[in-house]
C-alpha cells in the first residue's frame, strides 16, 4: 500500500498542488529577485528609479484608488463571463466564473502573447460539460466585448484631448474601428 494510507489519486493531487505552488513561489521569488529595487544609474548617467523610491515619491491617494479600480476590474469582467454563459444555457456559480477569470488571467501574464489565458479559461470551462462548443463561444465573445469596451474606453479619451491634431487623427480611427466592429458584429 505505500507509506501513505491514502489512494494514488489523491496522491497524484497532492503532488500537482505542490508543484503548482512550488512553480508559483518560484515565479515570485523570481519577480522579487529581478527587480531594481534601489535607484541605478546606466551608462549615459541617466538616473532610474528604484521601486523603493517609486513607491515613496507616489501619490497616496492616486495610488490608493488606482489599486481600487483595479480591484473591482476582475469582478467586473468576471460578472460579464458568467452572464455569458447563463445566456448561452451554462449554470456555473460566479464564484466557479471568478476562478476560472482568475486562472485565465494568471496565464495571460505568465504565458508569451496574450490569449493564453482565453485557452485555459475555455478549456476549464469546457472541461467536464457537455456544451463544450457554448463554452468556447463564451470565451470568445467575452474577449470581443472587452476589446469593444478598450475602443470605447479609448474613444472617449480621445474626445477629451481633440485640440491635439495627433490625438483628433487617431481618436477617429479608434472611432471607425469600433464603429465597424459593432457593424460586423451585428450582421
Amino acid at each position: 500500500m505505500g507509506i501513505w494510507p491514502i489512494s494514488r489519486t489523491m496522491k497524484q493531487k497532492i503532488l500537482m498542488l505542490i508543484l503548482r505552488f512550488g512553480v508559483a513561489l518560484a515565479g515570485v521569488g523570481y519577480i522579487i529577485y529581478a527587480l531594481n529595487w534601489n535607484d541605478t544609474v546606466d551608462a549615459d548617467g541617466v538616473l532610474h528609479q528604484g521601486v523603493i523610491n517609486t513607491i515613496k515619491s507616489a501619490d497616496w491617494k492616486l495610488l490608493v484608488v488606482s489599486f481600487l479600480m483595479v480591484g473591482l476590474i476582475y469582478p467586473i469582467f468576471s460578472t460579464r463571463w458568467w452572464m455569458l454563459m447563463r445566456v448561452r444555457g451554462m449554470h456555473c456559480s460566479w464564484g466557479k466564473a471568478f476562478r476560472l477569470a482568475m486562472v485565465g488571467c494568471f496565464f495571460n501574464f505568465c504565458m508569451p502573447g496574450s490569449t493564453g489565458g482565453d485557452f485555459v479559461k475555455g478549456y476549464y470551462a469546457a472541461k467536464g460539460s457537455n456544451r463544450k462548443t457554448d463554452a468556447i463561444i463564451s470565451v470568445i465573445v467575452d474577449r470581443i466585448l472587452g476589446l469593444l469596451g478598450l475602443f470605447i474606453v479609448a474613444g472617449v479619451t480621445g474626445l477629451t484631448l481633440l485640440s491635439d491634431p495627433r490625438v483628433r487623427y487617431i481618436t477617429g480611427i479608434i472611432w471607425l474601428c469600433g464603429l465597424g466592429g459593432v457593424i460586423g458584429a451585428s450582421i
